[in-house]
Parts: C-alpha cells; sequence; structure tokens
C-alpha cells in the first residue's frame, strides 16, 4: 500500500542546506523526509517555522557586527584630524 506524506519542498544553496542538515541531526525530531539533491531537502510540514528559527538564529551568530560607536569615532577622529 502506498502511503503519501505531506511536506515541503525547500530550495537552498549548498551551504545552507549543510546547516538545515546538521539542525535535522541534532533534533530530537528529525524533520528532513528526503534529501533530494544539493540544493533541495522535502521537509514536514509543521516543522518549516521551526527550521527557519534555528537558520536564522544560528546565521544571526556567525554573522558580523560592526560596532556604530566605534566607527562613528573613527571617523570623527579622521575628519577632525585630516592628512596633511
Amino acid at each position: 500500500m502506498v502511503q503519501a506524506v505531506r511536506g515541503v519542498l525547500l530550495q537552498m544553496d549548498a551551504a545552507i542546506k549543510q546547516i538545515i542538515l546538521e539542525i535535522n541531526d541534532q533534533s530530537p525530531q528529525p524533520f528532513i523526509l528526503e534529501d533530494l539533491d544539493d540544493e533541495h531537502v522535502f521537509v514536514q510540514e509543521e516543522s518549516v517555522d521551526l527550521v527557519r528559527a534555528k537558520l536564522d538564529e544560528i546565521l544571526e551568530k556567525n554573522t558580523y557586527k560592526v560596532d556604530e560607536d566605534v566607527t562613528m569615532a573613527k571617523v570623527q577622529q579622521t575628519v577632525a584630524s585630516p592628512a596633511a
């Protein structure tokens, strides 16, 4: 007997897919139904929000942020003492 499973096809680049595979491996309830190719996975429909939230959290941790106060201080210092 054939069984149908409801899911969502996610398309991403290879780097993001590796992060999603890692999230799936660490999850107590794996959500990937089928790993299709380098850019596509088929996941459980109810897990899409969880995947997005975890992915955003990981990407936020790995994003370099410039401290605006330090940057503005350097700009002001450069403007105050122009090169001769």
